[in-house]
């Protein structure tokens, strides 16, 4: 908060707040800014801080004149300890500075120890009236320069007071052309970071004082030659990118004996083994090579030195590929605990990247859960559990960028991936704290999701709960997943990493949903689905459950996505209450459903028996419900209902359950005269017939059917009429 916020409380904060000067030491200056602002901090600052900030001012108009307050503020340069530019008026708007940056207003910055000038500031007459302020004895240790034209204004010999006096440099060359010949003036620098500045090379001889005070540095696409040869004593972060003349370290080498992090990014990429730090922990590496195979041979090569790279904890990888070359040469990465990886692209093998990361449990046997609601067990039974990484043991923190982005679609895609990586792996006795993703397009507006919290739920989701990642976890890790009418809508997601792993899926919604899915379930062995819309999938789209689906229940939903497609492994197919319109489908060869592997066949509830649709040429159970009868139908289902019989000669059993109406008798006739007559049961076992029928005609009808069992049960070992209650006969037969 605002120290003007907190003084608001009452009198006594007032006063408490007040006192305290280093509340107060920033004054950030716009050019609308209050004067009492400036007087108010005149009075109270220390150390006194200067924001100077034109552009974004947080304050519009207002009956104060224009930079009125930044001209008060420089009526006491003298006291200024820090001072930071972010933006400077233009000559255009100036004029009224005019006044104070004069020598008799504006005195000069003798106490400034900080100086920083953004790289947005432009040159002109009154900004340098303002650095002219700067005298060459004031007690400068900090200058951050990012516009060439304040880089030029200080790094020149009169200064030789100032920098010998600096701990911290940090500039941008590229306004300068000749090489930049004064380090040896800086006698205590320790943090020196250079962006496109020339540097010279030096004797071997050439007395450096920076070797031996210098912490931090780092150094882009500038002179490296002069590194060359030479020790540094103290330096414990080293970044180097994009090196100039960096053959110099090739011949000669650098000691960098203190350094425990170390970043270097160019080509190429070997170039890094002659940088010599014994005590390296963390190294951020990376090449704009693109060639892959070549960056695979510079990696490798880097791996097999002598523990540079596989002692790391800690790696940072930068490459123009796909995760493919880090791949191969996981294997020499025991020891590390953080990884940072940014790719180009992902390749089409990245899911299996992340899934070699999870874990294992110590037992293969995961148990089955048939309700999401049990996810307290769930969690019960693997904390029970010990828990196993083959890839990346010690792994505590990882990090995954691609530097053209993510699309929207690929992070929904991979979420449940990086959820069950993040939460597999905290399970370990070493276990992995944070996995964080840069999700976006490569800008800097990338959200960062850390997968190691359930948080992703609520960002995809909409909500977060323990149970509903549980069930998430849950669908990856032991390949089933139920999603009842209360859970979230997954099926409505692009979740394709989670339903691609599924072996077993369950959607129960308890009213009609849309189900866009079916092209994602890439192994699903078993699928139900209660009151589903199913999309009906064009001919050329590939549904690959085609070729995987051993079990199937539809339960009010529609199925006429089916139809023209083979289902080479579906051995058990159950159809309730189907919402398709079958009408005037008899017949078309085109829209048949062929399962050549379906030994078991359950129809319920449909206009038509399913022989009209499905085409099961080895089918050995046959199970039939009708309990609305379809009059208009009754023909047409008869006949269905003979051909099937007559081309399945694998049919083993047949259960018939229907409600009493006028087509019984040819029905019975049918099955249990005409088919045996025409050797339709050549490996039938048994059959049999549930009839249901009201009070009103229950008893005259039981009698008909009794009266006729000697004509029934002619080719028969066994035929039997059995009765339950009073609307409930059973007509069975054994061969």
């Amino acid at each position: 908060m605002k120290s003007v916020q907190l003084a608001l409380v009452c009198h006594h904060w007032r006063f408490v707040i007040s006192t305290m000067s280093h509340l107060w030491s920033t004054l950030r200056v716009g050019s609308w800014t209050e004067r009492e602002q400036v007087s108010t901090w005149l009075q109270r600052a220390y150390p006194k801080k200067v924001v100077i900030d034109t552009q974004k001012d947080s304050q519009g108009p207002s009956n104060t004149p224009q930079f009125a307050a930044l001209q008060d503020a420089l009526t006491s340069t003298g006291q200024w300890n820090e001072l930071t530019i972010s933006s400077f008026p233009p000559d255009s708007l100036a004029s009224p500075l005019s006044s104070p940056l004069s020598s008799q207003t504006a005195g000069p910055m003798n106490v400034l120890k900080v100086l920083h000038v953004a790289a947005g500031c432009v040159d002109s007459p009154y900004f340098t009236h303002l650095l002219d302020l700067v005298p060459t004895e004031a007690p400068l240790s900090e200058l951050r320069l990012y516009p060439s034209f304040a880089v030029i204004y200080f790094l020149q010999p009169h200064w030789f007071p100032v920098l010998k006096n600096l701990a911290v440099l940090i500039v941008n060359g590229r306004g300068i052309h000749e090489p930049f010949g004064l380090l040896p003036a800086f006698t205590q620098l320790q943090i020196f970071e250079a962006d496109h500045l020339p540097l010279p090379w030096y004797e071997p001889s050439a007395n450096i004082p920076l070797l031996s005070t210098l912490q931090k540095l780092r150094i882009r696409a500038s002179s490296v030659q002069w590194m060359a040869g030479r020790e540094f004593a103290c330096l414990e972060e080293c970044a180097i990118l994009l090196p100039h003349h960096w053959v110099a370290l090739q011949q000669h080498g650098v000691q960098l004996p203190s350094c425990r992090k170390l970043t270097y990014h160019g080509y190429p990429m070997i170039t890094v083994q002659y940088l010599h730090v014994p005590q390296m922990k963390v190294i951020e590496l990376g090449s704009d090579d693109c060639k892959e195979q070549r960056v695979y041979q510079h990696l490798r090569h880097l791996c097999a030195l002598g523990g540079m790279i596989s002692n790391l904890t800690g790696l940072h990888l930068t490459l123009h590929c796909s995760e493919q070359v880090f791949v191969k040469v996981l294997k020499y990465f025991g020891p590390l605990e953080e990884l940072v990886l940014s790719i180009t692209y992902p390749s089409p093998s990245w899911e299996n990247f992340l899934e070699s990361l999870i874990a294992s449990p110590s037992t293969r046997d995961w148990p089955e859960w048939e309700r999401p609601s049990e996810w307290e067990i769930w969690y019960q039974w693997c904390s029970s559990q010990t828990w196993h990484a083959n890839v990346l043991p010690r792994l505590k923190y990882l990090g995954i960028q691609c530097s053209k982005g993510f699309s929207q679609s690929k992070c929904l895609g991979n979420s449940p991936l990086f959820r069950v990586v993040a939460w597999t792996r905290a399970q370990l006795s070493s276990p992995l704290k944070h996995l964080k993703v840069w999700e976006g397009r490569g800008t800097t507006e990338d959200m960062v999701v850390d997968y190691s919290s359930s948080g992703y739920v609520e960002k995809h989701l909409g909500m977060s709960s323990e149970k509903y990642d549980s069930m998430v976890v849950r669908g990856m890790v032991t390949q089933s997943l139920t999603i009842e009418h209360f859970d979230p809508p997954f099926h409505r997601l692009n979740l394709t990493a989670l339903f691609r792993q599924l072996q077993s899926l369950v959607i129960n919604s308890g009213s009609d949903i849309e189900v866009r899915v079916l092209p994602d379930l890439e192994r699903v062995k078993s699928l139900e689905i209660y009151y589903g819309i199913i999309p009906t999938y064009p001919l050329n789209i590939d549904l690959p459950l085609v070729h995987t689906l051993q079990w199937l229940h539809l339960y009010h939903s529609t199925f006429f996505w089916m139809h023209g497609r083979t289902f080479k492994a579906l051995g058990v197919c159950t159809l309730e209450h189907p919402k398709d319109n079958l009408e005037g489908i008899s017949g078309h060869e085109e829209l048949q459903v062929y399962l050549p592997a379906c030994t078991k066949l359950v129809w319920k509830e449909g206009p038509e028996v399913p022989c009209a649709i499905l085409s099961c040429p080895n089918v050995q159970s046959l199970q039939w419900e009708q309990y609305r009868p379809h009059y208009l139908f009754w023909g047409a289902a008869l006949k269905s209902l003979h051909d099937v019989l007559l081309n399945s000669s694998q049919l083993q059993e047949l259960n018939i359950h229907f409600f009493h109406y006028s087509g019984l008798g040819s029905l019975i006739h049918l099955i249990f005269c005409d088919s045996w007559k025409q050797g339709v049961w050549k490996n039938i076992r048994s059959v049999a017939m549930n009839i249901y029928w009201d009070d009103e005609t229950g008893e005259q009808s039981f009698n008909q059917v009794a009266g006729r069992q000697q004509h029934y049960e002619k080719g028969w070992k066994e035929f039997m009429i059995s009765r339950k209650g009073v609307c409930y006969v059973i007509l069975r037969a054994l061969m």
